[in-house]
């Protein structure tokens, strides 16, 4: 399945552009093959007809879902006729990276993910960097959670006592943190494990917080 993501940039640090017909970027994603490819928009400056004008362009791309902030009311009739999908995603800070993470977690069906969750007394631990024991979410299928399980770190959380390493090995895919120092996030992208900041509160709810957003995808 192919879907375009409207882009603010051309890289996947960028952030997901609220405009459609408008926006900087589109990102053709290929949940099959993973192949993506970023077209800069030449309609983003047209006077008029820029909705309509990108329309086209994505579909002839073949995509089956569009996913941006807004969408015009007068482009719903040919996007209906066309068969594409439109998704509102109202996150202006999300970007390019977390939204195709979310679709091949969607592609895959999401069964057997684990998610990783910091904790301290039942809550997500801010200090990442003292955490002691980590959460392990295990999801079904139809995005539910299944099973839990503590991994304890009794040295603290430190890069080089080779937790996401553990991590990997025991099968997660994801960690939701606070806040994450960006050389220990390149850490744990180096073991296939996605990092999803700026989240806090029960552990538990957080997770349901993430797979509701994965959701609307």
């Amino acid at each position: 399945m192919k879907v375009a993501i409207t882009s603010t940039g051309n890289t996947l640090e960028s952030a997901i552009d609220q405009r459609f017909g408008r926006c900087a970027y589109f990102v053709v994603y290929d949940t099959e093959n993973k192949a993506m490819e970023f077209i800069p928009n030449p309609n983003k400056d047209a006077e008029e007809g820029a909705a309509i004008a990108s329309v086209q362009l994505v579909a002839s791309r073949n995509v089956s879902k569009i996913v941006s902030g807004e969408f015009g009311l007068k482009i719903k009739p040919l996007m209906d006729s066309l068969k594409i999908q439109m998704i509102i995603l109202k996150q202006p800070e999300k970007k390019i990276k977390e939204i195709i993470e979310m679709l091949n977690h969607e592609n895959r069906g999401s069964m057997g993910m684990k998610i990783a969750v910091p904790t301290i007394g039942g809550l997500l631990d801010e200090y990442l960097k003292e955490c002691e024991v980590f959460t392990i979410f295990t999801i079904d299928d139809s995005n539910s959670i299944i099973d839990s399980e503590l991994l304890y770190t009794p040295e603290g959380c430190d890069c080089k006592n080779n937790i996401p390493l553990i991590m990997q090995q025991k099968g997660v895919t994801v960690m939701l943190a606070y806040k994450l120092p960006e050389h220990a996030e390149n850490i744990c992208s180096h073991y296939g494990i996605t990092v999803h900041l700026d989240y806090s509160g029960n552990v538990r709810e957080v997770v349901e917080s993430f797979l509701n957003q994965k959701l609307a995808i």
